[in-house]
């Protein structure tokens, strides 16, 4: 079996809950060595999240943390930041996420790490960034996805803003920060030199709006307001499966938000079983526009 692609890099977490494991736990995935640190007595506080539990340990933690081995630190004792001194010297990575300028107050800024460890690569997590005028608060995934606004297209439309099930902007940003650290690691190889790295949820919340988002900054309308200003009216709902398109319902997109043009020909594409035909009808009766 050929080695994994990251397969001796050493990658120092000091991070907890969710957005800092994910994105290490993408590098561990991917060969490297992460060593995680934790607080003395209680670990990670998603260790204790739960039920459910396995063995000791929440599903939660697990999710998140696979493929790492752990120690413990207190970073708020000289000894322990020692400790942290010699593993940046053993670490091509740190990964941390703590509020911002709390590493400066342990005598680890970013001016010190760079004059000390010119390789280290170092991805700062947070929920507002590094510098602004909210980068003292904490980012909670719940007021995160409110204040971007995904909250406001989730859910149905007469009803409240819908949080997404999961902590969608700390499984992002994790991917968000593993995808720069990749790139780093790139740009290391050909200068050298570690970086510096800023990923806020914020940030990464405001990209998963996507076509939503950029729609808003085209037309200066929320969703909403376009659907109405455009007259649209109704929506189909079409279902890909393994080989064979099926229309499922005609709804009313007033409700939905959406309106959507079935594209005829990859439709037919994949038409094995003749389901097509009663697809069209169908939805053409429910004023849905079919298009090549």
């Amino acid at each position: 079996m050929s080695p994994l692609p990251l397969a001796g890099l050493r990658v120092l977490d000091l991070s907890r809950v969710l957005a800092g494991p994910y994105c290490t736990m993408q590098l561990a995935d991917l060969g490297a060595e992460v060593i995680k640190v934790e607080r003395p007595g209680t670990g990670d506080e998603t260790r204790l999240w739960g039920p459910p539990f396995v063995g000791g340990e929440s599903a939660y933690f697990l999710c998140c943390n696979r493929n790492k081995r752990s120690l413990t630190l207190d970073l708020a004792t000289r000894a322990g930041r020692e400790l942290l001194a010699r593993l940046l010297d053993w670490a091509d990575v740190l990964v941390e996420n703590f509020l911002p300028g709390t590493l400066d107050r342990w005598g680890f800024s970013t001016a010190e790490l760079r004059a000390r460890y010119p390789r280290l690569i170092t991805c700062h997590i947070s929920g507002f960034g590094q510098t602004g005028p909210r980068r003292d608060e904490a980012g909670y995934d719940l007021l995160i996805q409110a204040g971007s606004g995904l909250m406001s297209i989730t859910g149905e439309p007469d009803g409240l803003p819908t949080k997404v099930g999961v902590a969608i902007t700390d499984v992002v940003a994790g991917l968000f920060a593993s995808q720069s650290i990749l790139a780093a690691l790139v740009g290391r190889s050909l200068s050298g030199l570690g970086t510096d790295l800023d990923i806020a949820l914020f940030d990464c919340a405001l990209a998963c709006l996507v076509n939503v988002g950029q729609g808003h900054l085209v037309t200066g309308e929320t969703l909403a307001e376009a659907l109405v200003s455009r007259g649209i009216g109704r929506l189909v709902v079409v279902g890909l499966a393994t080989d064979y398109c099926v229309a499922y319902s005609a709804l009313d997109a007033a409700k939905l938000g959406y309106q959507v043009t079935v594209l005829e020909g990859a439709c037919r594409a994949i038409d094995l079983n003749g389901s097509l035909a009663a697809a069209m009808t169908e939805t053409r009766a429910a004023g849905v526009i079919w298009a090549e």
